[in-house]
């Protein structure tokens, strides 16, 4: 059986002409296009599953991945930051504990002096010749003659060998070395005792030789505490004893989420997914020992200003040791936040510029134009540049187009030809459609 040109086909009772035939398949043609744009309106993605194009999906997965492994890296990385934070708030306050011991030493250096009097020895009366000016007069004390004073408690062992002259100030240049000083009583005695500093300490035993001279020192006499004076001090040790209680206790607690650098604990940092980027802080033992401190006892320290000094000097190292761990916490503190910071600027490289990530007409946001360049997304619709895009596109158009085309279909469908045309040219005048 010979067809016409236009030829019927019989689809379950449904007769379709070719021409009727080629409008549906356009029709179906134009839904299709309609759902693609719709998707991707929707999800903002110019490509949603592998079939659409599976290197940018596959590469737009490993960047997403990338993203996400690095974005969990920030977690650790902000607790390392709160970590050397409360490290360094922790130093700050066992400075200002150190500080208020050095002002507890300071009260003691101000104190009136814990003893009435001091550690002397005494010389028998000197012959009238003996004065200030020149004490040897070659009969009680002779030149050549040696003072030695033995060592004792904290003053040093010392031998003074008198010359041709010498003069009480000459003596006491000399007797300096060994913290002791010389005058002559109202007897014209010759009377050695041991400096402020050193009241608490007792002069060691006293000989002569040489060609030594009729002048002889009596036994050594023990300094005399001040019982209001040694009260005050006592309490000044218990209360320096406290502020060492509470630098234990403040490194103890300069810690978080288990972290103490304070306390010997070691902070490691991963920095990439691929934890080969680490950096690794080691503590310190900020305790009174791990700052060279130790608790005083009453009755034995604070006692005259050598011990308060000894105790002064300590603080001064520990103070030196606080201020130099807190600059090397600062830079630590300062490299993991420039990290951080380098990190979220990555995820968001990575997010924005994933080839799957966008749809095509929408424009990159990528910070720099350098990352714009190097952007998949971009490279695809061939525009890099800052410039506004052209208007009439966008996906807003493309929905629009392929909504015209589905109408204009439905109407190829239920209109003749001539009558389409006449109705088209209608919507043209009137300017309908974009």
């Amino acid at each position: 059986m010979r067809h016409s040109f236009k030829e019927d086909i019989n689809v379950s009772g449904i007769v379709l002409s070719a021409s009727v035939r080629q409008n549906l398949l356009s029709l179906q043609s134009t839904a299709d296009l309609l759902a693609t744009t719709q998707s991707r309106l929707s999800t903002g993605k110019k490509v949603n599953t592998a079939l659409d194009n599976p290197t940018n999906f596959f590469t737009a997965q490993s960047l997403d991945g990338r993203a996400s492994d690095i974005s969990n890296l920030l977690d650790g990385i902000g607790n390392g930051v709160q970590v050397l934070q409360a490290a360094n708030t922790g130093i700050t306050s066992l400075s200002k504990l150190v500080d208020t011991a050095k002002s507890i030493a300071n009260q003691v250096l101000q104190a009136p002096s814990g003893y009435s009097s001091k550690s002397t020895t005494t010389s028998t009366a000197l012959p009238a010749g003996s004065t200030s000016a020149n004490l040897v007069d070659g009969v009680g004390i002779k030149s050549g003659e040696t003072l030695s004073f033995a060592a004792n408690g904290s003053l040093p062992a010392l031998v003074v060998t008198f010359g041709a002259t010498e003069s009480l100030d000459q003596l006491n240049t000399a007797l300096a070395a060994g913290n002791l000083t010389a005058s002559l009583d109202s007897a014209n005695k010759l009377v050695i005792t041991t400096t402020n500093d050193y009241a608490s300490s007792t002069i060691g035993a006293v000989t002569i030789g040489g060609t030594a001279g009729s002048a002889t020192f009596g036994a050594v006499v023990a300094p005399v505490a001040d019982a209001v004076s040694q009260a005050t001090r006592a309490s000044l040790v218990s209360q320096y004893n406290q502020i060492l209680t509470q630098i234990t206790t403040t490194a103890q607690d300069a810690s978080f989420n288990g972290i103490n650098l304070l306390n010997g604990d070691t902070l490691k940092l991963v920095f990439d997914e691929t934890g080969k980027s680490t950096s690794t802080i080691t503590g310190v033992t900020f305790n009174p020992a791990g700052l060279g401190l130790a608790a005083l006892t009453s009755g034995t320290d604070f006692l005259d200003n050598t011990s308060t000094n000894a105790v002064l000097t300590k603080l001064n190292t520990a103070s030196t040791t606080l201020r130099s761990q807190a600059s090397a916490f600062g830079a630590n503190l300062s490299i993991v936040q420039i990290r951080q910071d380098f990190n979220k600027n990555i995820i968001n490289v990575a997010r924005r510029c994933r080839p799957a990530s966008r749809s095509r007409p929408l424009r990159c946001r990528s910070p720099t134009s350098r990352s714009r360049a190097f952007c998949s997304c971009c490279a695809d619709r061939g525009n890099t540049s800052d410039k506004p895009e052209r208007r009439g596109s966008g996906p807003a158009v493309s929905f629009w187009s392929a909504f015209r085309s589905l109408i204009l279909a439905l109407l190829r469908l239920l209109n003749p030809p001539a009558r389409f045309d006449r109705l088209l040219t209608r919507i043209r005048r009137k300017r309908a459609w974009h």
